[in-house]
């Protein structure tokens, strides 16, 4: 049955070429993404974040390096929801933090891991092909970071996470798409009452003043 999921390349490549581009990480493998534009519908290899670090070698710069100043000397774990080819799973891992990586993307998940061989960091990171709305709720954990980019899925991503959040009051980015559904405001309020501020770029937000563009919403 068809259930409006996506997890393959739409286009019918069977397998996608990568390159090795430099980053703020070092050399990291990204999707050839110029050989797979103008397809329609999803194709793996066409990939703003590939693009992305092919053109300018760092993705999301503002958020990357805020996360990498939260974390400092830290310890403990990052869940990574939406954890793509491993930009920020693999910064994680480097950071010091032990990483748990999901994405529903069987190719996404084979090169994040590739990425993290190359860079060193493969004991530090655990990958699940999953998508979010089959996983069960995580135990309670010593998790210090929660980082989602899953479409629209945020709000799973909480329930999911829901006894973590309540013993370890993680600081959680979260990218909130107004686009895709219409619940992020009162799941940003929500979390507010549970005692987080929210920001976006430093400027404080509400699900009154989210507006009806995409943010990455940091919650601390």
């Amino acid at each position: 049955m068809d259930d409006g999921r996506v997890d393959e390349c739409q286009a019918g490549h069977k397998t996608h070429d990568t390159k090795v581009v430099d980053t703020a990480l070092g050399p990291f493998t990204i999707w050839d993404w110029r050989k797979y534009a103008g397809f329609a519908g999803y194709c793996t290899g066409q990939d703003d974040v590939s693009m992305t670090l092919d053109l300018y070698g760092i993705w999301e710069p503002y958020d990357w390096r805020r996360a990498q100043r939260y974390i400092g000397n830290r310890e403990g774990w990052a869940l990574d929801f939406g954890s793509h080819i491993g930009w920020y799973a693999v910064m994680f891992a480097r950071a010091g933090l032990d990483v748990l990586a999901v994405d529903m993307v069987e190719a996404n998940c084979e090169l994040l891991e590739l990425n993290a061989r190359n860079l060193g960091v493969t004991v530090a990171i655990e990958v699940w092909k999953t998508w979010v709305e089959d996983m069960e709720p995580l135990p309670a954990h010593d998790v210090v970071l929660i980082k989602s980019d899953v479409e629209g899925a945020e709000r799973d991503v909480i329930t999911v996470c829901v006894q973590v959040i309540a013993d370890s009051h993680p600081t959680l980015l979260l990218e909130c798409s107004p686009e895709f559904d219409t619940y992020y405001p009162t799941m940003i309020d929500a979390l507010i009452k549970l005692g987080y501020s929210a920001d976006w770029e430093g400027a404080p937000i509400t699900g009154s003043t989210l507006g009806d563009t995409q943010k990455n919403i940091w919650f601390h």
